[in-house]
């Protein structure tokens, strides 16, 4: 054996993971659903080591500053096989990371349908009903990873602690999110009761202890320092607004007795789904760019994501909108009956009945999005959806034809990541007046500013 491949020593990481939102990692069509969560022989839903690791090592090399030199590589593997460079089969292992209660997570799983709607007329396409398994959040995974160091990069351990150390931060700040639609809020996770173990195998006595499992005196970090952050413009909206009357987002039970719509729910709480958010607001983007002269489905294109049914080709999403949970309602079953246009009278057999949130003095709402390379003219048609949401003309969710899924802003807050630049405003509905302050003294104008952009943009592209 070659002196460099000698293993000089191992670090053990354990903890638990949670998925602080709805997860999917899917598995395919199955015979009644159209996305099947995967899951191992026994049904229990679990995240696959390739689809974690992948999805780390995607987030770092986004985020981070990678190491000179083949740090990064020895790390992780080598993507490329080239006979003129040195290449690394990767020398951190992480295994599957399991539920941590199986019966638990069997009663966690949960069905949620979905659809597309026509942005030029505003109704649900024909025969574009779908639905997919999820499984509900709060579920814990136990996670453990082994980093292997050998005689060739021993001297250079503490650049490999760093990848280690900022592994433990994203996943401890909540910054990464595995599986599918992880751009409308699901795939969110986090770490929590982190151990790690370092064994050296110059010592006899931890040689002996990891060979027999025997793990004592853990730590909560493995280096005071972490790789570098790439500079990249960052937006982030939060946005709390109140119910101006009710508002539904449609769920369907398979229960006959059930009323024929209630609001969606995730964990038993009401929520405001970030796929509903998400649509709703391109829909009304595209009919703002349509306003101006140009076309709004190619403009939101680069924006919010984009994937050709013929060619399949896909353009992922720079926008994240957060699933939130819906503050402070009322939830009252209300019938309803269909009209005949035409007489004018009762249809037969046509009574239905919705189970809709409505607002309470103090009801709350949050709409959060997140924009990654984010760009001036992003942050003005932002600004302009913000505006119609806040003024009730951007609805969300279902039966917008009696008034549903309208809002009255209450408060925002906003924070421009340019560079080395940090923009921060906040709005503040004071008595039905806007009040806008900020971290500069001409905050409003910057704002305005944007929204100059964003129309010379789309002017520019027609």
């Amino acid at each position: 054996m070659n002196n460099k491949d000698k293993l000089v020593g191992k670090i053990i990481l354990k903890g638990k993971i949670i998925n602080t939102s709805p997860l999917i990692i899917g598995q395919g069509k199955g015979d009644l659903i159209d996305i099947e969560i995967i899951k191992d022989k026994n049904g229990v839903p679990y995240i696959p080591a390739s689809s974690f690791a992948g999805a780390l090592r995607h987030y770092i090399k986004n985020n981070y500053k990678v190491l000179d030199g083949n740090s990064f590589e020895y790390f992780w593997g080598s993507n490329i096989i080239d006979e003129n460079k040195e290449t690394y089969q990767s020398h951190f292992i992480l295994n599957d990371l399991t539920p941590i209660n199986e019966d638990l997570v069997k009663r966690k799983i949960n069905i949620r349908n979905g659809i597309k709607i026509n942005n030029k007329i505003g109704i649900t396409e024909e025969k574009a009903k779908y639905n997919y398994e999820i499984l509900e959040p709060q579920v814990e995974f136990s996670f453990q990873g082994e980093l292997t160091l050998r005689q060739e990069f021993n001297e250079k351990k503490e650049e490999l602690y760093k990848i280690l150390q900022t592994i433990i931060n994203i996943l401890k700040n909540e910054k990464l999110k595995v599986g599918a639609i992880t751009t409308r809020g699901f795939g969110e996770i986090k770490l929590n009761n982190i151990e790690i173990y370092e064994f050296d195998f110059s010592n006899e006595e931890d040689a002996i202890n990891y060979l027999t499992g025997i793990y004592t005196n853990p730590k909560t970090k493995i280096s005071e320092n972490t790789l570098e952050k790439k500079n990249k413009n960052t937006f982030y909206l939060t946005a709390e607004l109140k119910i101006k009357n009710s508002l539904i987002i449609g769920s369907y039970s398979p229960n006959p007795e059930a009323p024929d719509k209630t609001h969606i729910e995730s964990d038993g709480k009401p929520v405001l789904a970030g796929t509903s958010v998400k649509g709703a607001i391109r829909n009304k983007a595209v009919k703002i760019v349509n306003t101006l002269g140009g076309n709004g489905e190619e403009y939101v294109k680069d924006l919010m994501g984009y994937t050709d049914e013929n060619t399949k080709e896909k353009i992922k999403s720079r926008m994240y909108v957060k699933e939130t949970t819906v503050e402070e309602y009322l939830k009252k079953l209300q019938n309803r009956i269909r009209i005949d246009r035409f007489t004018g009278g009762v249809i037969h057999s046509a009574l239905f009945d919705s189970f809709a949130l409505w607002a309470k003095e103090n009801n709350k709402v949050f709409v959060k999005i997140k924009i990654e390379e984010a760009k001036d003219e992003d942050i003005g048609l932002l600004l302009l959806l913000l505006k119609d949401l806040w003024t009730g003309h951007l609805t969300i969710g279902g039966e917008k034809n009696i008034g549903r899924g309208t809002f009255e802003g209450i408060f925002a807050k906003i924070v421009y990541e340019k560079g080395e630049e940090k923009i921060k405003a906040i709005l503040e509905n004071k008595n039905g007046k806007l009040d806008i302050k900020g971290n500069k003294e001409n905050i409003k104008q910057e704002l305005e500013n944007f929204v100059s952009e964003f129309i010379k943009s789309v002017r520019g592209r027609r």
